[in-house]
């Protein structure tokens, strides 16, 4: 009698060394920082693991047997452990699903269940909705697709301004992305890379993956900017740093209560005011500088 073949995820076990990341898994997401990887593998050693390794079986869509559609962060916590065989769901209702469907099933549980920074889940969005559509989109910064910015704005809660920056960053090198993410590169040069030659990206990424600062390798490769324009680009800067704090705290009021001088807080609001009015009066000043020089 001929075996059955499984249609319905089913929980199973695996060695560890039979699984594999998910193509796209290094192009996509980035590695846990070492200390929250160690904090990870402490609580599932005294937790245990509370949410199985999700793996592809063998599929139509090509994709190896046993890569990992969610979970490459908790086997990277499972092999400091030392475990040898672990938990796995196997999605057998995608044997034969599409290598479209398969890497939508990949993005989406990532996209929602972890704590992204915005070009990390920036890319997540874009890399989900290319593998929707029937033509290439090219270079980001110069995509007119609606839909695309649609998505990207609502994820990301951004204004039209600040999300052309960000599809511009996009098109920078996966290493500019994420120095940028981590506040190693100010995005007002991480923008101007896509603009340099592919030559010059890849020096630029060979040299921050080395090490060197990235701040001071990018600037390398830009013209001077004049007076006016760095000054103006430190206002933007600071402005765009702002409204991404602002974001991030505004749903946040219940944890107030948690400082230990809450009294502070009133006042930093007021800070926050007052240096919002200083800058539109910089930036008038600039204008009006800029309208005499001109004359």
């Amino acid at each position: 009698m001929a075996k059955r073949q499984k249609s319905e995820p089913t929980r199973e076990t695996r060695r560890v060394a039979q699984l594999v990341p998910f193509p796209s898994q290094t192009d996509v997401y980035d590695s846990l920082p070492p200390h929250e990887l160690q904090a990870l593998a402490d609580d599932i050693a005294e937790n245990g693991l509370r949410e199985p390794i999700v793996i592809l079986p063998k599929n139509a869509a090509g994709f190896r047997e046993n890569s990992i559609l969610d979970g490459t962060q908790r086997l990277e916590a499972i092999k400091l452990l030392g475990w040898t065989r672990v938990p796995v769901l196997v999605r057998y209702d995608l044997t034969s699903a599409s290598r479209a469907e398969v890497t939508r099933q990949f993005v989406s549980p990532n996209l929602r269940r972890r704590q992204l920074r915005p070009l990390q889940q920036a890319r997540a969005v874009v890399f989900e909705y290319q593998t929707r559509q029937t033509y290439p989109l090219g270079r980001l910064a110069d995509a007119q697709d609606p839909e695309l910015h649609t998505l990207l704005a609502e994820t990301l809660n951004v204004c039209h301004r600040h999300l052309k920056r960000v599809l511009r960053i996009l098109d920078a090198p996966l290493s500019v992305q994420r120095a940028c993410d981590a506040g190693k590169l100010k995005m007002v040069l991480a923008e101007r890379v896509s603009n340099l030659s592919e030559d010059a990206q890849r020096v630029i990424a060979e040299r921050i993956e080395a090490g060197e600062d990235p701040n001071a390798v990018v600037t390398e490769f830009l013209p001077p900017p004049d007076v006016d324009d760095s000054i103006e680009a430190a206002v933007q800067e600071f402005m765009y740093r702002l409204t991404d704090a602002m974001k991030f705290l505004g749903p946040r009021v219940a944890e107030v209560d948690q400082f230990s001088k809450p009294l502070t807080i009133p006042r930093h609001c007021q800070t926050i005011q007052e240096f919002t009015a200083l800058l539109k009066d910089l930036k008038a000043r600039l204008r009006r500088q800029g309208d005499t020089s001109g004359a």
